[in-house]
């Protein structure tokens, strides 16, 4: 008996919204299917790559964010070609469908999911992903990874799944030459080693922190300094070494500008919050979260009007602007003045095309040499 050659049932495109470097796919239609999701994220992080269950996923991405994430899904009636040498990222999994015939794609901040109608059943789910060029802030909220998710009927239960293959950030690593010619600002390194820090280790990773050890300082505050610091690292540690009061004062002035920037200065929930943090109090919700606060942007029906106006070219950016203008916000609430500093300036300056400007105003208004 001639074996069928696998046949392409369905074919779907979609575009989707993707931050905190990680998506997730359901099969489950229950309304429990939410908290099932948020254990998996944990699962997630611990595992460094993906989590699921037996309906649903949590896969990570090496990029922090793409707000244009474009996504093929298909479905085949059995195992489809093998292409995997043509992905820089390949996971396996096995989902189950239920009688809801739905498989839901989404990502914070939340909202409305999206829906491919799938017959029910279990399937074996292949994630590929391509095009990363960072691990973390890529650089721009739409930088143009691509992924494709595969199903076809999952008929053994014994079946090994294939080995995992995950893309790092040495396959895309850029030369000072190659930087110099790209026109890039190459921030000057710090002069410490990993010896001059009793705490570190020869072993130890510090590609998260631009390759050079973090100062103690950098360290406790943690969060995005790593990623302040591969912007402008002497501004980074400047800020940690700060006194409680200038960091305050920096938390502040980072929030303020990146809402006015953001135009979010007339939405009265965000001035709720701005004024919360000028009077040194807690604030109030949705700022109690990075993901409320992200996700009220992204749902509140008046900014969802004003983004609809603008060009289409257009409304990604602006969303992104406005998701990292409420983070700023969100993060100058910190318990900890020096996180609250780095974060906040991070969020307020990252996708800003002033970037510098940016930087060299907190460096003058605030730490001055």
């Amino acid at each position: 008996m001639v074996a069928s050659s696998p046949s392409l049932i369905a074919s779907h495109r979609l575009s989707l919204v993707m931050d905190y470097g990680q998506f997730y796919l359901s099969g489950d239609s229950s309304p429990d299917s939410q908290e099932d999701l948020e254990e998996l994220v944990g699962e997630a992080l611990s595992d460094g790559t993906i989590a699921s269950s037996q309906t649903s996923a949590v896969v990570l991405s090496p990029h922090q964010n793409n707000f244009d994430m474009q996504m093929a899904i298909e479905v085949w009636d059995q195992k489809p070609p093998e292409d995997r040498g043509d992905w820089d990222q390949v996971v396996d999994l096995v989902v189950e469908i239920d009688q809801d015939g739905t498989l839901l794609l989404d990502s914070p901040p939340g909202g409305e999911p999206h829906r491919v109608t799938i017959d029910p059943g279990r399937y074996r789910v292949e994630v590929c992903g391509r095009g990363f060029v960072a691990l973390g802030w890529p650089g721009s909220i739409e930088p143009g990874d691509t992924w494709r998710i595969r199903l076809w009927p999952a008929i053994s239960t014994t079946d090994a799944l294939p080995p995992r293959k995950l893309w790092t950030e040495t396959d895309t690593t850029t030369s000072d030459a190659d930087s110099a010619e790209a026109g890039l600002e190459l921030t000057p390194t710090s002069s410490r080693t990993m010896n001059d820090n009793p705490t570190f280790s020869p072993g130890d990773d510090f590609a998260i922190w631009g390759g050079i050890p973090p100062t103690a300082e950098l360290l406790a505050a943690g969060s995005m300094a790593p990623n302040l610091c591969l912007l402008d690292r002497a501004l980074a540690e400047a800020i940690a070494s700060s006194s409680p009061t200038t960091q305050r004062s920096i938390a502040r002035w980072a929030a303020r500008t990146a809402i006015e920037r953001a135009n979010l200065s007339n939405t009265q929930w965000v001035q709720d919050g701005l004024d919360a943090v000028e009077e040194h109090v807690a604030l109030p919700a949705p700022f109690d979260g990075l993901f409320n606060a992200r996700q009220r942007v992204e749902t509140d029906p008046a900014l969802r009007r004003l983004r609809a106006r603008a060009k289409p070219a257009l409304r990604n950016q602006q969303l992104g602007r406005q998701v990292f203008a409420v983070s700023s916000l969100t993060s100058a609430g910190a318990a900890d003045p020096a996180r609250a500093a780095l974060d906040a300036t991070y969020y307020a300056v990252v996708d800003d095309e002033e970037t510098r400007v940016l930087l060299g105003e907190i460096r003058s208004k605030f730490l001055p040499r």
